[in-house]
């Protein structure tokens, strides 16, 4: 030391050799020598710090089953420089708690134990939901003094970062709620002094608890005024790495370290050696979160920015502002995500409707609505008829429309035209019921077999109104069985028929069955998309991806298909497939957000339907919906009572009870069971 401060370093140098890390330790205490404070800061503070962790190691183990006071064993569940941790019962009021216990070393020492013991008073002064509880302060036989927690069940901020960083209004939440329960206290006059991402619990409702106020000092006592850097070297705030005395503004520093690296999934503050750490500390700026993550909100990144100020008088003056602060800026989060969230809904419903009215059906419905007999077969008729041109003229223009109310309206003008036109009825009929009026579609099916016993397409019709609105199953299948009978050729009979065999889970007659269909017309997606469909509920999964993939370069538009696809890929549970379906299909259901953990995401959107639903009245895919995600949180009430609400309707999407894969978990369910034996399907 006694070398000018320009040649110890060439000293140094010539003095280590070539041992590298001799020579960075004995120029770091060269250095260190010069400024007393900042080798006690530096290099001895971490050292006595990694010395009493030792020491917590070196204590006798406590073992499963030891009784302590009135409390018993069951596990180790971590330690630290201030204690260890025990997992322990309770046996006067047999509740779980966790034990905190003083390290023998510092158990001998006075001033530790007062400290410990003033932790637990302070901290049990603290009612507050986002604090540890704190039940009783005890010592063991041998003198060592522990302390009573509340044990929660969860895991802590430390051990989610290990996982990434957290999406940024996860982070704001928790945030927020330990700023909550700094303010409480602050308010009561303690200083936590060590809020890192281990001291952070996260129950599993979500809540924020902060745990071991082992280093807190009361302000009383003179926070900080014995010179001691107590706490976490890369959360502590820059007067607290010099020994200076710290105040609140020392926990908001803390939390915005804690924050930055919720947000970001890095920690603010870097270096090779603790020495490093503490130098960027005191000198270094992080860089803006959000630069590092471009989803971050400006308002959030600023607030963090204002919380890692070295200067503690430009901090957020108490964590209740930083509570405000981060409230304010949640909301407008909220926000903007629910704006988010309804485009997105509203986008995805549009453009799911469209895919319906246009090919394949989600579940199968617009396929049926959409589908009307090409030119060829549009009359066979056995009868005797001359038809009048302009009532065939819009027959044929309501063969090469989607709409059910359009297809209506050709077919009514063509009836007004040729009133003994036998095949309009049958084809009206299938409008009619569609849109819901079965009186109207029973009168027409009437009509058109009164008109011509023989008209293959009027027991088509028959069928399909006999499945979908009556749930008689014998009555159906009998109708399209004559309906193939008179005409082997019709594929739309096959089609209802292999449906119908599928949804009373009769899987080989209906691939058979869909498989003439698809012989019948080789070239429509209408006849490759039921046999996906088949398969798809038939739990055949893989044979329903290739079938949906083929029908891809048949169909006018693929997003229904895509979703079928996100389906099939659901139910194996490849679920990142998928998403990718869903997506392609421009709309990701609920289920898949709960099945992804984002389980409030699935419900808001199941709460957003239900919203829809009542105002749009009837469309009841919407209500089938909500009833599959609430299947998919888990929540039976909710989803069994969407099912009972469409039954009410006696709406025809109840065909697929017995077989959507969505509503295994609902089967043994005695209201569900009853459910589907009113609806006539087999349990």
């Amino acid at each position: 030391m006694a070398l000018p401060p320009e040649r110890r370093a060439a000293f140094v140098r010539d003095a280590c050799g070539p041992d590298a890390a001799l020579c960075a330790t004995l120029g770091a205490l060269v250095e260190d020598a010069s400024d007393a404070r900042a080798f006690i800061d530096g290099v001895a503070g971490p050292a006595v710090a990694r010395l009493t962790a030792a020491a917590v190691g070196s204590a006798p183990e406590l073992l499963p089953g030891e009784q302590v006071a009135h409390f018993r064993i069951l596990e180790a569940i971590g330690g630290g420089g201030m204690g260890r941790v025990h997992r322990a019962l309770d046996l006067r009021l047999g509740r779980v708690v966790a034990l905190k216990f003083l390290p023998p070393l510092l158990g001998a020492d006075e001033g530790a134990k007062r400290r410990f013991v003033d932790e637990a008073r302070a901290a049990s002064a603290l009612d507050h939901p986002n604090v540890c509880a704190i039940h009783e302060i005890g010592e063991t036989a041998g003198g060592r003094p522990f302390i009573a927690m509340a044990s929660y069940d969860g895991e802590t901020v430390k051990q989610k970062l290990a996982r990434g960083a957290l999406p940024p209004h996860e982070a704001i939440e928790y945030g927020a709620q330990i700023a909550d329960g700094l303010q409480a206290a602050h308010a009561a006059g303690i200083v936590h002094r060590d809020v890192k991402p281990a001291n952070v619990m996260i129950t599993a409702r979500g809540q924020a608890k902060i745990l071991d106020f082992g280093v807190a000092m009361t302000t009383a006592a003179g926070c900080g005024g014995d010179g001691a850097a107590v706490g976490t070297i890369a959360y502590m705030s820059p007067e607290q790495t010099r020994g200076d005395p710290v105040d609140a503004r020392g926990d908001v520093w803390s939390l915005g370290a804690v924050l930055f690296e919720m947000l970001t999934g890095r920690r603010p503050f870097h270096g090779a050696t603790e020495r490093a750490v503490v130098d960027a500390i005191r000198h270094v700026a992080p860089p803006r979160a959000d630069r590092l993550r471009p989803d971050i909100p400006a308002a959030v990144a600023a607030l963090v920015e204002r919380c890692l100020e070295k200067d503690a008088a430009r901090r957020p003056e108490s964590a209740g502002e930083l509570l405000r602060e981060l409230r304010a800026a949640q909301s407008g989060l909220a926000t903007a995500r629910a704006a988010r969230r309804r485009a997105r809904l509203r986008a995805g419903l549009t453009a799911l409707a469209a895919s319906l009215a246009a090919s394949l059906a989600v579940i199968g419905l617009a396929a049926r609505a959409r589908v009307a007999p090409t030119a060829p077969r549009a009359i066979t008729s056995r009868a005797a008829h001359r038809v009048n041109p302009e009532a065939l003229a819009l027959y044929l223009q309501s063969a090469r429309v989607a709409d059910n109310a359009r297809k209506r309206e050709y077919l009514e003008q063509a009836i007004a035209k040729d009133s003994l036109f036998a095949p309009a009825y049958a084809q009206v009929a299938h409008a009619y019921m569609w849109l819901g009026d079965k009186a109207k579609a029973e009168r027409a099916i009437a009509k058109a077999l009164a008109l011509d016993p023989s008209l293959s397409e009027a027991y088509d019709a028959l069928g399909l109104l006999r499945m979908w609105r009556d749930w008689n199953w014998p009555a159906a299948e009998a109708a399209l069985r004559r309906s193939i009978e008179l005409n082997p050729h019709n594929p739309k009979a096959h089609h209802e028929l292999g449906q119908l065999l599928m949804r009373v889970r009769r899987c080989d007659e209906a691939v058979v069955e869909t498989q003439r269909e698809m012989m019948e017309s080789p070239r429509e997606a209408y006849g490759q998309g039921g046999l996906a469909e088949v398969y798809l509920f038939c739990r055949r999964y893989d044979d329903a991806i290739r079938e949906f993939e083929k029908t891809l370069s048949l169909a006018r538009d693929s997003s229904a298909i895509y979703f079928n696809m996100g389906d099939a890929y659901f139910f194996q549970h490849r679920y990142d497939d998928a998403l990718a379906m869903y997506r392609r299909a421009r709309w990701v259901p609920g289920w898949a957000w709960a099945r992804a953990g984002d389980r409030r995401e699935a419900s808001w959107q199941a709460e957003s339907l239900a919203v829809e639903f009542a105002r749009t009245g009837r469309n009841y895919w919407i209500a089938w919906t909500v009833a599959r995600i609430y299947a998919s949180l888990g929540d039976r009430d909710h989803a069994l009572a969407w099912l009972e609400r469409i039954y009410d309707a006696r709406e025809g999407i109840l065909v697929y009870l017995a077989v959507q894969p969505q509503f295994d978990g609902l089967r043994g369910e005695p209201r569900f069971q009853a459910l589907v034996a009113r609806v006539g399907l087999p349990r």
